[in-house]
């Protein structure tokens, strides 16, 4: 019945998949056979109106309340997720938990108890036929143009298939999250084709929760002749790991690998260091997100020496387009003020977002963000949390703090009233709208 109601509603514009901790992941029944409606569809060429219309799809949503469960058995299959990225109108795909392989056995997951083995519908031959037809993705397929991966899984298996499918990407977000089987050992190269393939059309790259990521001989990725982001002429917000930028300056320096702390004695070469990094960015940048995903900086660099560079940064005439920088700083016991910074990019009309930065921010910027549970309230109950740019989640803003200073978190309870414990609830749920970018 859902799926004749998804593929039968001609104006249906956003479908969201909600995460429980009753669901058996091998038994999302829709999701199953929207993977085998897609794959006919394709083959056929002749979509259902549903799926005609379909422009923004989130599968593996957080519901927020106790329904939540981070188990590591959260996985969809490669086949799901490729066929949706083949739906004709589609904008918008978030994705949350992709299966390592398209068929693995997971410690726990239920079966299809209603049938015996060789008499479910879904392993039947024709089945296996739609599932592989929905697994095809061929080069410029896909309309999909915001690109949302949490929980990163099996993508490298399939990263230049999955670079070349969008025929025009602007928007290209990768989140950790707290259920994957492993670190991400080759992250640049979950960037590097994506880069090559639409570098065009690129307007936002961002990195969320960075700590679970690790590049290949750098922290996240390298820019310059590795990644070249320059090349991107749309390209408005990028994160960087601080670790990456001043290492690759390091090693890259114009004039050798001379002690960056001799060389910055020598305006003249500290200039020259700062106009190095600059040319790493497109002229068209408007948003820098500069994390530390942990990390200390190296030994070469010290904070006034990052401090300086950034300075500089921000007075070239490079990016004229320049509108914020987020500065993430490593949990230390003493913080290093940037007062300069902060005041440079007051006086050039760029915000310096970092823990002590007095002045109000005169640009609003607008993140990628995961979808959440929260659209199905009424917009008067909605809290108004702050997004966390570094880590890819909402805070409770300064107003909604209680007096000893800890998030003022509603009881789910409070949140859903609705929902009753004692009743499983449906693994699919069809959202309005959805808007998370």
């Amino acid at each position: 019945m859902q799926m004749l109601l998804i593929v039968l509603c001609p104006r249906l514009k956003s479908l969201k998949y909600m995460y429980n901790k009753h669901d058996k992941v091998d038994r999302h029944r829709s999701l199953k056979w929207l993977t085998l409606v897609i794959g006919k569809a394709w083959t056929d060429a002749s979509w259902p109106p549903g799926l005609q219309s379909l422009r923004e799809v989130a599968v593996g949503v957080h519901s927020e309340t106790w329904l939540d469960d981070d188990v590591p058995e959260l996985w969809y299959t490669r086949s799901c997720f490729r066929g949706i990225l083949k739906l004709p109108s589609i904008e918008s795909l978030y994705f949350r938990g992709l299966r390592p392989q398209d068929h693995p056995t997971i410690e726990g997951e239920d079966t299809e108890s209603d049938y015996e083995d060789n008499e479910s519908p879904f392993n039947s031959s024709p089945a296996a036929e739609l599932r592989h037809a929905a697994d095809k993705l061929p080069a410029r397929c896909s309309t999909v143009e915001h690109l949302y991966l949490d929980s990163i899984g099996d993508y490298d298996t399939f990263q230049s298939e999955l670079a070349a499918a969008p025929k025009a990407l602007k928007t290209y977000t990768l989140q950790s999250g707290a259920i994957d089987f492993f670190m991400i050992m080759d992250f640049d190269l979950l960037l590097d084709l994506v880069v090559e393939k639409q570098r065009q059309s690129i307007q936002s790259i961002m990195v969320y929760d960075a700590s679970e990521f690790q590049g290949y001989r750098c922290r996240l990725y390298t820019l310059g002749h590795e990644i070249k982001i320059h090349d991107c002429p749309q390209l408005r917000q990028i994160h960087v790991q601080l670790h990456d930028l001043f290492t690759h300056t390091y090693y890259d320096f114009p004039w050798g690998r001379q002690g960056l702390t001799e060389a910055w004695k020598d305006p003249f070469k500290r200039q020259g260091c700062a106009d190095f990094i600059t040319r790493l960015f497109p002229t068209s940048l408007e948003v820098l997100v500069l994390g530390c995903a942990g990390v200390t900086m190296p030994d070469f660099v010290s904070m006034e020496m990052e401090q300086e560079i950034l300075v500089n940064l921000v007075r070239s005439d490079r990016l004229p387009a320049l509108k914020a920088i987020y500065l993430e700083l490593p949990d230390l016991d003493t913080v290093y003020p940037f007062t300069k910074l902060i005041q440079v990019g007051w006086e050039s009309g760029v915000d310096i977002h970092t823990r002590r930065n007095p002045h109000v921010p005169r640009h609003q910027v607008q993140f990628p963000m995961p979808p959440r549970a929260a659209s199905h309230l009424s917009h008067g109950d909605i809290p108004q949390p702050e997004f966390d740019p570094f880590n890819g989640c909402w805070m409770a803003s300064s107003q909604d703090m209680q007096l000893e200073g800890e998030p003022n978190e509603m009881s789910p309870g409070e949140t859903f009233p609705a929902l009753d414990i004692d009743d499983e609830t449906e693994d699919d749920c069809a959202s309005v709208r959805l808007r998370y970018y």
